[in-house]
């Protein structure tokens, strides 16, 4: 009896300690309803259907708009996350995993909805705050939004932005392209890019709602990592999502090769998958159940391949929503005129090599021949590149090991980067009308990580979580990094440099051509536009022409690939 008594007593007690939020969303779209501890700054609105279920017929279908049925002054709860897309089993959610995935998250300050009774004494509501809308990163093929927690960045910046967070659908389910596939989209014949369109159709659900819960629609940053980086570059270069989004942020991911595929590898991707469940056509594989459907797919030879090139399933190049490769269309000026913050780590390459940390010079050799396919002129050029140089000395490494992983991340990551910004100053220079500013970033502050700077480690930073408060070097390469990110997001005019929240007194993070120089030759004769790299406490420091040679290599590299799938 004492137990039962003591158990009622924590649950008044915890019942008593939250609070509940409610939200009316316009258009008769209902009335949310979240929770959260008395004491908490930041609420969280989970689950929040923003499209019908991409079930049975509308597998593979542009995703459609939630309509709440029959009763659309309901109050829908909003105190759980919803599912994840199907993926590779995790413990972190495997139990919510399903078909039927398409929710986001709205974190927002309890000040921007806790102010009913003031407004009543006469005290104005809140001015609108800027959005983050943040993709998840994950080859396309796995990942959750719901993992992505705002609430420490929105404290940080002074309770002044909301950050939502959702989920996509992803490897065959999201990215599964063929000419046969596109009887399911009845109005443009679109095929391979419903991930892409869930993500739209977010935005799209931000712009009609943000508005209820404080939000200003004008003021959305897209902000994504790895994948979601890349689908940051496809949706700049897809004239469907401009105008959802009035600046970007793409860390690890900016118009990479991998970041999109050609319709001829979507059609192999196909044939392979009609082979693994013995289907014959589009009827068969629809009314194949989901979970026996990715299993096939998860079967296709290259699903698990390091070699993000070959990913089976990633955005389609369709003729339809990507008319091109987006490195292309930035060649051709063909791309949204928005400011843009963007760059990469220092060790992009480490999750991805296939090397072995005791390799020797011919396993590296082997890696760049047999793997990345280069020609003995090319592994003699790379080997020039990064041959002589010097490498953080850890004892459990080698030099090739080094060499294989640094020209990768480079590859993949450091070099697109690059690109990217020489040819948006390149715009600039050439179309008067293009004014955006462009910001660099390269991160190489190891702190928590260790020895290494992997894909990903800035982004504990950027959100300021709290896993890298244990020291004062990375307390302050979090304040540092979440100032920069936040002043991007929170000034009208999205200026880095503002200091508008967090640390003031920062190093000026110059736009990458602020001289008006951009390419080799650039101002004082070091070429290339302006990095900020951000480093240990008290070097956070500018640099020009950071990796000039080996960009010189890998953007002439890349871009004749692309051109040759993609121009033939």
């Amino acid at each position: 009896m004492k137990v039962i008594l003591c158990v009622l007593f924590l649950a008044l007690v915890d019942y008593a300690l939250s609070k509940d939020f409610f939200v009316t969303l316009p258009e008769s779209s209902g009335t949310l309803h979240a929770v959260a501890d008395d004491n908490a700054t930041v609420v969280v609105f989970k689950g929040v259907r923003y499209a019908q279920p991409p079930v049975g017929s509308r597998r593979w279908m542009p995703p459609q708009a939630y309509v709440p049925a029959n009763n659309t002054s309901a109050v829908r709860e909003a105190t759980e996350f919803g599912n994840v897309c199907i993926q590779e089993a995790s413990d972190t959610f495997e139990s919510r995993m399903d078909e039927d995935c398409l929710f986001l998250n709205i974190d927002v300050s309890v000040d921007m909805l806790d102010h009913s009774a003031l407004m009543k004494e006469g005290v104005p509501a809140p001015v609108p705050v800027p959005v983050v809308v943040f993709v998840h990163g994950g080859s396309y093929v796995r990942g959750a939004g719901l993992v992505y927690r705002g609430t420490d960045a929105i404290d940080f910046w002074k309770k002044q932005a909301i950050v939502v967070t959702f989920e996509y659908r992803l490897n065959v389910f999201g990215f599964l392209g063929a000419e046969e596939l596109r009887v399911q989209d009845g109005a443009s014949k679109s095929t391979g890019n419903y991930g892409l369109q869930d993500q739209r159709l977010a935005l799209q659900w931000v712009q009609q709602n943000i508005a209820a819960f404080g939000g200003d629609p004008q003021r959305v940053t897209l902000m994504g990592e790895s994948a979601g980086g890349g689908s940051v570059a496809n949706h700049l270069s897809m004239k469907k999502s401009w105008g959802l989004y009035d600046s970007a942020i793409i860390e690890s991911g900016s118009f990479s090769q991998w970041i999109c595929h050609s319709m001829s590898k979507a059609q192999s991707s196909f044939d392979q998958m009609l082979m693994a469940t013995d289907c014959r056509d589009v009827s068969c594989l629809l009314a194949t159940d989901a979970t026996a459907l990715f299993q096939a797919a998860k079967s296709l030879p290259t699903y698990s391949s390091l070699a993000l090139e070959d990913l089976p399933f990633s955005p389609t190049v369709d003729g339809v929503e990507l008319l091109t490769h987006p490195w292309l269309a930035l060649a051709s000026g063909d791309i949204d005129d928005v400011p843009l913050l963007h760059g990469t780590n220092a060790d992009e390459g480490l999750l991805f090599t296939s090397l072995s940390r005791d390799a020797s010079a011919d396993d590296l050799l082997t890696e760049w021949r047999d793997v990345q396919g280069y020609s003995p002129e090319e592994m003699r050029a790379l080997e020039g590149l990064y041959g002589a140089q010097e490498y953080s000395h850890v004892p459990t490494v080698t030099h090739a090991w080094w060499q294989g992983q640094r020209s990768l991340g480079d590859k993949w990551f450091s070099c697109p980067a690059e690109y990217t910004s020489q040819q948006l100053t390149a715009l600039s220079l050439s179309l008067p009308g293009r004014q955006s500013p462009t910001f660099m970033y390269h991160f190489e502050h190891p702190g928590h990580m260790s020895h290494y700077v992997v894909h990903g480690a800035e982004m504990a930073y950027v959100f300021h979580w709290s896993v890298v408060s244990a020291s004062k070097k990375d307390a302050y390469m979090a304040d540092a990094t979440c100032s920069y990110w936040g002043n991007f997001v929170l000034d009208a005019n999205h200026d880095v440099n503002t200091q508008t929240v967090g640390l003031q007194g920062l190093s000026e993070w110059p736009p990458y051509a602020d001289s008006g120089t951009a390419g080799r030759g650039g101002e004082g004769g070091g070429g290339g536009g302006r990095v900020q790299v951000l480093l240990d406490e008290g070097a956070i420091t500018t640099q020009r022409g950071l990796k000039e040679d080996e960009c010189e290599f890998f953007i002439q590299y890349i871009d004749a690939a692309i051109r040759k799938e993609f121009t033939n």
